[in-house]
């Protein structure tokens, strides 16, 4: 090939090169300005848009302006307000958030299912501390020949110490009893002991001894927990365990239904709450809430007026007390009345800072030998101001059978209320 032929070669290649690679940019050139023309016309419809906003919102005022309608008021709940400085604007550019797919889980049968056999299961656990007490009371029958009637009631394990093993109980079901059994969520049957009687609450604690209990069945039983009523409140759940139903190791799930309410007793005060669970005239037994701490006792002393459809149970907490008072044997002297506490307007009526309402005197009580009456105001028991009933019935605790207590009172049923002071020697509950 001469020199001529050759540099017409390299020009004709170099041509062919240059052709080839402007084929591409051209084509790039064509996309960039499609892509030019959509950009101008998304600004130019941005801009529009605004100025038409502009113009509307200024045409709108203008006309509410002359037709003299006020701008409508925007109405924002209240908000508790914060305390934190407002945050500075961040120069840094703000993250996309994640978009979480939320899952929703669908209710089956065979969860319900689940849900009721976790719910038994968990109640069935909670039946260690549940026993049954048997009593046998002796009698005649309709012909004067020897006999004896058995009944039965639900217990509830609450103490121990070195030697015994406390059952709580109704009383009316074992006072009268010649003889009185135990027997374990094993089946295994021991002999109790009466140990102690509170009559005001209708209940009385059982001792049985520890060594009489198998090996095999303190692997079984445990002692309940006793929890702290004065929380609980309405939609609390709940299980109620014994014999809510009437039939021993029944149990019946629902909620607290009430809040607790005052019940003045005999010397003190009760709290009372309410269940959904269907009531049962000799149902017995505690409500506990899901981690098995005993709220409440069910109780049928109260069953009068709209308590009569209800299932009711006095709150653990004002029960404790009373409860260590009969483990620990220890008496409490009968003073006889049943008192109110006394709201501010009635104490300021009476120009007096503390004191009790009398609703009732028991017959043949303390009270009534002294000369109290109903509507006098228990002021004082010593040197001891009394500012309400529970703290009446904390006065009293420390007091013994047979014991004098100088009490002050006010008379509120003379022309002029008088205070009057009297000596009142407890007796034995």
């Amino acid at each position: 090939m001469s020199t001529e032929e050759k540099e017409e070669f390299h020009m004709n290649g170099e041509k062919k090169a240059f052709i080839q690679e402007q084929i591409v940019p051209k084509k790039r050139s064509k996309a960039k300005k499609f892509l030019g023309y959509v950009v101008g016309i998304s600004i130019l419809a941005i801009v529009f848009g605004a100025v038409a906003s502009v113009a509307f919102m200024a045409m709108e005022t203008h006309l509410k302006k002359k037709t003299g309608k006020a701008e409508e008021q925007v109405v924002i709940l209240s908000q508790t307000p914060s305390t934190s400085p407002t945050p500075k604007p961040s120069t840094s550019p703000t993250k996309k958030p994640e978009v979480k797919e939320e899952i929703k889980e669908t209710l089956t049968l065979d969860k319900v299912k689940e849900a009721y056999n976790l719910l038994t299961d968990t109640a069935k656990e909670y039946n260690r501390y549940i026993v049954t007490v048997s009593s046998v009371v002796n009698g005649v029958d309709w012909f004067d020949n020897p006999s004896e009637h058995a009944a039965a009631a639900c217990g509830i394990i609450v103490a121990d110490n070195t030697e015994s093993l406390f059952i709580l109980t109704t009383n009316d079901k074992i006072k009268d009893a010649s003889s009185i059994y135990i027997s374990f969520i094993d089946g295994k049957k021991v002999k109790a002991s009466l140990y102690g009687t509170d009559k005001g609450t209708n209940l009385s604690v059982l001792a049985v001894d520890k060594e009489a209990i198998k090996k095999e069945t303190w692997k079984k039983i445990e002692i309940a927990e006793l929890g702290d009523s004065y929380y609980a409140s309405e939609g609390v759940p709940i299980f109620c365990l014994g014999s809510p139903n009437g039939y021993m190791y029944s149990m019946q799930f629902g909620m607290i239904a009430s809040e607790l309410k005052e019940e003045y007793v005999i010397d003190n005060k009760l709290e009372l709450f309410h269940t959904n669970t269907s009531p049962n005239p000799d149902g017995e037994g505690v409500v506990v809430n899901l981690d098995g701490k005993v709220l409440g006792i069910i109780t049928h002393n109260f069953d009068k007026g709209l308590n009569a459809n209800l299932c009711t149970a006095i709150g653990i907490s004002r029960l404790k007390p009373i409860i260590e008072r009969m483990i620990n044997q220890k008496q409490q002297g009968y003073f006889g009345v049943v008192a109110n506490d006394m709201p501010k307007s009635l104490k300021k009526k009476l120009d007096i800072q503390n004191g009790i309402y009398i609703t009732d005197v028991e017959n043949n009580s303390p009270a009534l030998e002294a000369g109290l009456k109903s509507g006098d105001v228990i002021v004082k028991i010593g040197n001891a101001e009394v500012s309400s009933v529970s703290n009446f019935n904390n006065i009293l605790s420390k007091y013994q059978p047979k014991e004098e207590l100088k009490v002050s009172i006010l008379r509120t049923s003379l022309v002029e209320p008088k205070e009057i002071k009297t000596t009142v020697m407890l007796g034995k509950r």
